[in-house]
């Protein structure tokens, strides 16, 4: 629909109000000490340090899970990870990896860790769900960053000295593409919409932006002196590029591909990670122990941290998310005729549709086009879950129905009924009451159907419908 109207939108499920949002999860930021070999745990409210956590030696890369409930830690010389228990703060498990581990990344459903091994051209695939390495990767020489794609689908990978970026496709572990970057290539972020890669050249003082379609560099932007690591804000709008030795943190418009401004940190800056608000960027600084909160609004640096020895923080290391927006990632016509699309359609709002017709002769009284879409949550226990549909129908009098699985009565439970609209509109159901019945327990599964039945009966039957989008958000 592309800014289309919302025209029947936060549906929200069992409560009295119109709507009203959970709290969002406070964000940490687990800040990994290099030379401390230990995790200073921020509080970005007081921007304060409430707890260290011991790790593993010389720890480097950090993912926090989607869900805020674990973050998982490169030790570099103990060629472990280290999983961190949030609500403890204390390390629960110790996964063995490949030689040299760095970076780390946790994908969309929380459902596996990948870690590059410097020292051994790998990368090392956990299950969260019994945090044992159930795949190894043959990456580049000398991987350093990981990055996962929007879908999960898949990982971008840093190869410092081969100069290139490996991407895996994650439904077979393999790699699929090898991009050729800058000289270097250290950090690597994925932009939220999907479309775009960037990585980070430490020896060539710039940043590639690699587009996703087609996996080539459509843009080389430069930046300050050893370029590290990178993020960008939950919105999509600016990249932060941390220059190591330039001591200073580079912002690039995403629009224009241009640096905008030029923020100096006091310090050699290696990791960088954007708070789930968007307001502030928090960046490591080795050799001062501290780190530095840089306000976006004004690009100035506004508070520093002192924390451990030698923070590093490769990664997204601040967590949870305000919200993840999990994607189908399976869906099926159970009724109907499939005219056009696939899966891929029904991430984005871009009049990209999933199109099924009813079938020639259908004399049942039951809806005569069923869709059902699958996904993965990051918790079983979301304190919101939104279930957002944006579709039309080829003519007047269609009702629609939107029912999500509820796992506690074993059946579906209807949530929307209303006529379908011969041009896009927005369907937004808001669930704050006891979401977690929607979320399958163990698997953390998801489900949505969605039906359509013409008003009046009618043996001859000759319309279609159109799913522009069909998403699930999740407050942790």
């Amino acid at each position: 629909m592309k800014g289309g109207r919302l025209l029947s939108a936060l549906l929200l499920v069992a409560t009295a109000a119109v709507h009203s949002s959970q709290a969002e999860a406070q964000a940490f930021a687990y800040v990994s000490n290099l030379g401390g070999n230990t995790v200073s745990v921020i509080d970005t409210a007081t921007n304060s340090v409430i707890a260290t956590v011991p790790v593993g030696f010389a720890p480097t890369g950090v993912a926090v899970h989607p869900a805020g409930t674990f973050v998982y830690v490169a030790n570099r010389t103990a060629n472990t990870v280290s999983v961190i228990d949030t609500a403890a703060n204390s390390v629960t498990a110790t996964i063995p990896v490949g030689v040299e581990p760095t970076g780390v990344a946790v994908n969309p459903a929380g459902t596996f860790v990948y870690v590059a091994n410097q020292f051994s051209n790998t990368v090392s695939v956990i299950d969260t769900a019994t945090n044992t390495v159930v795949d190894t990767v043959s990456v580049g020489t000398d991987p350093h960053g990981v990055a996962v794609h929007r879908t999960g689908a898949f990982v971008y990978v840093s190869n410092q000295l081969s100069n290139s970026v490996s991407v895996i496709d994650t439904a077979t572990n393999s790699v699929m593409a090898t991009v050729p970057v800058g000289v270097g290539p250290s950090g690597v972020v994925a932009h939220p919409d999907g479309t775009r890669v960037y990585a980070v050249n430490r020896n060539s003082d710039s940043v590639s932006v690699i587009d996703t379609a087609t996996n080539t560099v459509i843009a080389t932007v430069s930046v300050g002196f050893a370029p590290e690591a990178a993020s960008v804000l939950p919105g999509g709008t600016r990249l932060y590029v941390t220059n190591g030795f330039g001591n200073s943190v580079t912002v690039i418009d995403t629009a224009t591909n241009s640096v905008i401004a030029t923020v100096p940190v006091g310090g050699l800056a290696i990791g960088v990670a954007a708070h789930p608000d968007g307001t502030r960027v928090y960046v490591a600084i080795l050799f001062t122990d501290t780190v530095s909160v840089i306000d976006v609004g004004t690009s100035s640096v506004i508070d520093t941290i002192s924390v451990g020895s030698e923070p590093y923080a490769l990664g997204q290391f601040i967590g949870p998310a305000a919200a993840v927006e999990i994607l189908p990632h399976t869906f099926n016509v159970l009724r109907g005729l499939l005219l056009s699309g696939g899966l891929p359609d029904l991430f984005d709002s871009d009049d990209s549709r999933l199109v099924v017709r009813t079938a020639v002769f259908a004399p049942s009284i039951d809806p005569p086009v069923q869709i059902e879409v699958a996904g993965t949550s990051p918790t079983e226990t979301p304190s919101e879950l939104r279930f957002r549909f944006e579709g039309m129908a080829s003519r007047n009098l269609i009702e629609r129905r939107i029912s999500l699985y509820n796992y506690v009565t074993q059946s579906y439970e209807e949530l929307h009924v209303g006529f379908a609209a011969t041009s896009d509109e927005v369907i937004e159901i808001v669930v704050t009451s006891d979401p977690s019945r929607f979320v399958e327990p163990g698997t953390r599964q998801v489900k949505s159907l969605m039906t359509w039945k013409a008003a009046a009966f009618s043996f001859f039957t000759g319309w279609n419908v159109g799913i522009d989008q069909s998403v699930w958000t999740i407050v942790p």
